[in-house]
C-alpha cells in the first residue's frame, strides 16, 4: 500500500490518503465520495493545483492504516483549516513490530 499526501497549492491545506493504485487514486478523487472535501476542492481548483506525494509504502493491513492514522495527525489534515480528511483510519491495538516499523518509516522520512 502506498501512503500518500495531496497538497492544495492554492491554500496548502492536505489529504492523506492510502491506495495500492498510486495513479488511478489521483484521478478517482476528482469523483469520490468518500473524500467529499478533497474532491470538491480538486473541481473548484483543477487536479493540477496539487502536489502529490507518496510518503511511504507498507504491506496492506494494521501498518497501513496505522501509519495513515498517524501522517494525518503529524500533517493535522483532518483540522478543517489544515486538511480535507475527515475521518481517522481505524486500526487494532498497537503491537511492537508495528510500533518499530512506524518508527523507522518516520526516521527515513525525516533524516
Amino acid at each position: 500500500m502506498f501512503i500518500y499526501k495531496a497538497r492544495n497549492n492554492h491554500d496548502g491545506k492536505v489529504y492523506i490518503g492510502q491506495t495500492d493504485n498510486f495513479q488511478q487514486r489521483k484521478k478517482n478523487h476528482k469523483t469520490a465520495r468518500e473524500s467529499r472535501k478533497l474532491t470538491d476542492a480538486i473541481r473548484e481548483v483543477g487536479l493540477d493545483s496539487f502536489e502529490w506525494f507518496i510518503l511511504s509504502e507498507v504491506p496492506k493491513g494494521n501498518l497501513a492504516n496505522r501509519l495513515e492514522h498517524t501522517f494525518i495527525q503529524d500533517f493535522r489534515a483532518n483540522d478543517p483549516r489544515l486538511g480535507y480528511n475527515t475521518n481517522l483510519p481505524q486500526f487494532t491495538v498497537t503491537d511492537k513490530e508495528t510500533d518499530e516499523a512506524i518508527q523507522q518509516t518516520f526516521e527515513t522520512l525525516f533524516a
